[in-house]
């Protein structure tokens, strides 16, 4: 285990980041999920939205 958080130290990542992320972990994913966290939940369901729509 001591091995496992020294390499996450080594990344420069969060063990919560590790873990939720996992191997596809890239800064612009965690970016994303900070500043959602951040909004009202209004704006929320708005980028739900809109990301349901980019994907058509």
């Amino acid at each position: 285990m001591s091995t496992l958080l020294e390499l996450i130290d080594i990344f420069g990542i969060s063990v919560q980041d590790f873990f939720y992320l996992g191997k596809d972990y890239n800064e612009k994913d965690k970016e994303v999920l900070e500043l959602y966290a951040n909004l009202t939940n209004e704006n929320k369901h708005l980028v739900i939205d809109l990301m349901k729509n980019l994907q058509k």
